[in-house]
């Protein structure tokens, strides 16, 4: 339960079906009994922790119909979302959660954590409001993979800053000093402490531009991680549809990309390391890099395109992957849309500077959803697993791998 202020309480209210509105008359008796914005919020709360998830959502709603406050439009918004959940209606939570990210500065980390959320995190919906927000989540991880760089950025600028503002005022005594005169500065210190104010420029600006060209690349880097974050992964034998990040935290993934006969090889050289992978929490996402049925051009009369789907070769690698996790259904995983992860990886391949026309490749997947090894070919798998840190250790829980 949370004030209006707060946006980790839960509400709901269910949209009108005239032009996403609700009709006047309802909206009028919505506002009856509510003082204001936040009388309304609370009472929203009330209904939602007594599991009314329909009359906390009206409540919600009326809210938003009385000039609300920032802080009380965002809980409004948020909260009827989650009550939307409730009701299973997804696109009308899309919709309010868009909102309160984009125009009430809703954290993107509220939704990442909220249980209230859970079955919503596992919807398409759910990626367009990480789309939509996309890059408050990508400012929000990459300040999370290089902490101490906003320091840097901020002491290197300020120093360049400060060198600058020394050098004009050198500048002009260095005016006063070849002019000379009673009272002049000296020539020589004044040059001196030029040449050390023109170095100390130099030196800054050279690492704030260093500064500020890591933090592009990361965000680049984060960017493309988020993409991956947004494909579809099946769950078991098609069961279960979720986006491909609902493995963060949980699992360590490797996508094995390419040829059947190289996922194949691939697989088969991981025989010997089945323990490992068990210990580890790794699971394995074979994509099959054959051409689709769009690409073939075989698609039915009058249709433009289609969905690429997954391929009999794909089902046979993902059972082969989950069985060197014991045959587990849980952990076996089938890309959604294959065309979709082929031109993810066809991009990546380019961005990380293979060789473009090589499509064997693997990319290793922390549990973070940082992309911390890749590369063509059969992976070296021992180095890979010494390097991997165990599941409990500091190491682990500090880099998130």
């Amino acid at each position: 339960m949370t004030s209006p202020g707060a946006v980790g309480g839960r509400t709901t209210g269910r949209r009108g079906r005239v032009g996403g509105m609700m009709p006047r008359a309802v909206r009028d008796r919505s506002t009856e009994g509510y003082a204001d914005a936040a009388t309304a919020v609370n009472e929203g709360l009330r209904l939602f922790a007594g599991k009314e998830y329909e009359g906390a959502t009206r409540a919600f709603g009326a809210a938003l119909t009385m000039s609300p406050s920032e802080d009380e439009a965002r809980a409004a918004r948020y909260n009827r979302a989650c009550g939307y959940v409730k009701l299973n209606e997804y696109d009308a939570a899309r919709d309010d959660l868009i909102a309160a990210v984009n125009e009430h500065n809703l954290k993107f980390k509220v939704l990442m954590d909220d249980p209230d959320l859970d079955a919503f995190r596992s919807t398409t919906q759910y990626g367009e409001v990480a789309a939509a927000g996309s890059n408050t989540m990508v400012n929000l991880r990459a300040e999370a993979q290089e902490p101490f760089r906003f320091f840097k950025l901020y002491l290197f600028g300020g120093l360049a800053a400060g060198a600058g503002l020394g050098l004009f005022i050198i500048g002009t005594r260095l005016v006063k000093a070849l002019q000379g005169g009673e009272g002049a500065p000296d020539l020589t210190e004044t040059v001196t402490n030029l040449g050390i104010n023109t170095a100390g420029l130099i030196a800054f600006t050279l690492l704030l531009r260093g500064e500020l060209k890591g933090r592009e690349q990361i965000i680049k880097k984060v960017e493309r991680e988020e993409e991956l974050g947004r494909l579809g992964v099946t769950l078991g034998d098609g069961e279960k549809s979720v986006l491909f990040s609902r493995l963060r935290g949980s699992y360590r993934v490797f996508v094995v990309a390419g040829s059947e006969e190289h996922i194949n090889k691939t697989l088969a050289s991981l025989e010997k390391y089945k323990e490992k992978l068990t210990k580890s929490k790794v699971v394995v996402l074979p994509v099959s890099m054959d051409k689709t049925d769009a690409e073939r051009g075989d698609l039915p009369f009058g249709q433009r395109s289609r969905r690429s789907k997954a391929s009999k070769t794909t089902e046979m690698t993902a059972a082969a992957a989950a069985a060197l996790l014991g045959d587990d259904k849980k952990l076996k995983l089938t890309p959604v849309d294959v065309g979709a992860w082929q031109k993810w990886i066809v991009n990546q391949v380019e961005l990380s500077g293979f060789d473009p026309t090589v499509r064997d490749v693997f990319f290793g997947v922390a549990k973070n959803g940082t992309i911390w090894k890749s590369g063509a070919g059969i992976p070296n798998w021992a180095k890979m697993f010494e390097e991997l840190p165990d599941e409990d250790s500091l190491q682990g829980k500090v880099t998130g791998v």
